[in-house]
């Protein structure tokens, strides 16, 4: 009887049931390499354009169905959402935006006593929006969900369902807003708006899918939630700026 190479579990077909892994007999040769990159590849490719293919057209159902069960033919929201936002923080610093939106957010005139302590946390400020602009969102997302999850407290949904909702609308927004990044890039400017406007959409036709709202109600309480992303990035970006002052960063 042969065994598992992988746990020592005795195997009963090509797959080991402890383990989950595939039996593989022999030495590992260049054809096993080769066929394993390209089932990974393919796996990648599939489960990656179905969530960003699905994810643009009702991320609400895309959610229900990842809390659901249905996991294996999504990529994860919190895997999504990492790695979408650090591809997009990486098209902001190659194309040198992180700078624009930092001097764009906190203006400091000629002339300003660099020593009082505004001008310290708006410098502080700018430092946290060029340095950790990635950080600030990680620290915001989780007390927009706690937020969210209360502004809608009778759909029944708790805070890790909330909190995926917002990881894949995050995500997505995000990916988007890479490549509107790139475009007005290639016209010497940039704006917000655009991945703004994309965030606004995919948010309020999710919702209404996700905490099944009408869609008055979706789009009333889209007011409330942009006030709440308002006050959770304030916060988020005055806690890192704080520590920042006090030389955590």
């Amino acid at each position: 009887m042969e065994t598992c190479r992988n746990c020592g579990a005795e195997l009963t077909g090509p797959w080991c049931a402890a383990c989950g892994q595939k039996h593989v007999p022999g030495r590992l040769s260049l054809p096993d390499m080769a066929r394993n990159i390209a089932a990974s590849l393919t796996e990648l490719d599939s489960s990656l354009w179905r969530t960003v293919a699905e994810l643009s057209r009702d991320p609400g159902r895309v959610t229900l169905n990842y809390i659901a069960g249905q996991r294996a033919r999504y990529i994860g929201p919190v895997k999504f959402f990492l790695t979408v936002f650090a591809f997009y923080v990486f098209i902001l610093a190659v194309t040198g935006t992180l700078d624009y939106i930092a001097d764009d957010a906190v203006h400091i005139g000629e002339g300003t006593d660099m020593q009082s302590l505004p001008v310290k946390m708006a410098i502080a400020l700018q430092s946290v929006l060029r340095s950790h602009f990635n950080l600030l969102f990680f620290v915001s997302l989780p007390l927009l969900a706690a937020a969210v999850r209360w502004q809608y407290w009778k759909a029944g949904r708790n805070y890790a369902e909330t909190l995926c909702f917002l990881c894949y609308i995050g995500g997505i927004g995000s990916l988007y807003g890479a490549l509107f990044v790139l475009i007005l890039w290639l016209f010497g400017t940039y704006s917000g708006t655009p991945r703004g406007l994309v965030l606004v959409v995919l948010f309020t036709v999710g919702a209404r899918t996700f905490f099944g709202l009408s869609w008055p109600r979706a789009l009333g309480g889209l007011l409330i939630t942009l006030f709440f992303y308002m006050i959770c990035t304030v916060l988020a970006a005055l806690a890192l700026a704080f520590l920042t002052l006090a030389g955590v960063f």
